[in-house]
């Protein structure tokens, strides 16, 4: 037998293509993360903006316009409280992160309100919906949902 000493070529290259794919895994796992953080920053974002609405809405007058039977929305770039009317922005374009902190996401914000009695009592039901693009996962959206009484 010969005394073999060294390392043949074909052991490298067999060692290489195992840390190839070891580092090709790693990058996968690692674009995987970034993605599902991406979809967690666009959730939370949406969520703010319904619940943001949500309480503008409650501290808003029954008698106000908002709150008549129907699907709401307003002007793009009117999102406060203003003369007593509640103006939703349906519209957050963030080419700047100013409003949301989620870079190049548009998100539409609109509620719903139907009239519901419940013990002879009056009660509006709104339904805050967000709706924004999320690549090719497609549109998402996210809904909130309370009852106004003319009582508070």
């Amino acid at each position: 037998m010969l005394n073999q000493r060294g390392i043949a070529l074909i052991e490298i290259i067999v060692a290489m293509f195992i840390t190839l794919v070891g580092f090709l895994g790693m990058m996968t796992v690692q674009i995987m993360s970034v993605s599902g953080t991406t979809v967690a920053r666009n959730e939370t974002a949406a969520m703010n903006l319904a619940q943001a609405l949500v309480e503008k809405l409650a501290r808003t007058s029954y008698s106000n316009a908002a709150f008549n039977t129907g699907l709401h929305s307003a002007a793009a770039g009117d999102s406060d409280v203003t003369g007593g009317l509640v103006r939703a922005n349906p519209i957050f374009s963030n080419n700047s992160t100013a409003s949301t902190g989620v870079p190049n996401v548009q998100f539409t914000r609109t509620w719903t309100v139907t009239d519901q009695t419940v013990n002879t009592q009056i009660l509006k039901k709104v339904v805050v919906e967000v709706r924004w693009g999320e690549g090719t996962m497609g549109q998402k959206t996210r809904t909130l949902t309370f009852w106004k009484s003319q009582f508070y």
